[in-house]
């Protein structure tokens, strides 16, 4: 009989996590926060941590509002990080009930990562270097056609606006 933890282990899939602390704790209380959410999100439902940011504060897009207590706070800036890991489908929906539970979390987003990606998050500003992704690439032929002058172009382009459309 298989142990219950190689079985999690294969059935599990990588998902990632990114999120917005609230601009109310302090520095020190934001990576104790954090360290706790780990702990209790991931490796007590019996998920594997690959990947984790520092939680850092940054200037939101547009204001974001969360009711706290009763009490609807609006937040302009709040500390942004994520956390890449493995873990059983099954335990995503306890996952995202404790994460909306947690008032310390202004917002998040849940990520299914394919088995290929290899991507990683990175704040911008983080890396001088552009990121790329290495995806498994299918072999693509290309013909070479006919070249058009300008003038054949804008008639084939002409050609196809006069086409009556199926509305």
């Amino acid at each position: 009989m298989e142990n219950v933890t190689e079985i999690e282990v294969k059935d599990a899939k990588t998902y990632e996590i990114g999120y917005l602390l609230t601009p109310f704790l302090q520095a020190e209380k934001a990576d104790e926060v954090v360290e706790a959410m780990y702990k209790t999100l991931i490796e007590d439902l019996g998920g594997v941590s690959v990947f984790k940011t520092t939680p850092k504060m940054r200037p939101l897009a547009y204001p974001v509002s969360k009711f706290i207590s009763n009490k609807k706070s609006t937040v302009s800036e709040a500390y942004f990080g994520a956390v890449k890991f493995q873990i059983s489908p099954e335990k995503i929906r306890t996952i995202k009930e404790l994460l909306e539970k947690d008032t310390n979390i202004v917002r998040f987003l849940i990520i299914n990562i394919p088995k290929n990606s290899k991507r990683v998050v990175a704040p911008r500003g983080a890396t001088s270097k552009k990121t790329t992704l290495d995806v498994a690439k299918e072999d693509v032929t290309v013909e070479k056609g006919v070249e058009m002058t300008s003038e054949e172009i804008d008639k084939e382009i002409e050609g196809l606006l006069d086409t009556p459309s199926a509305v």
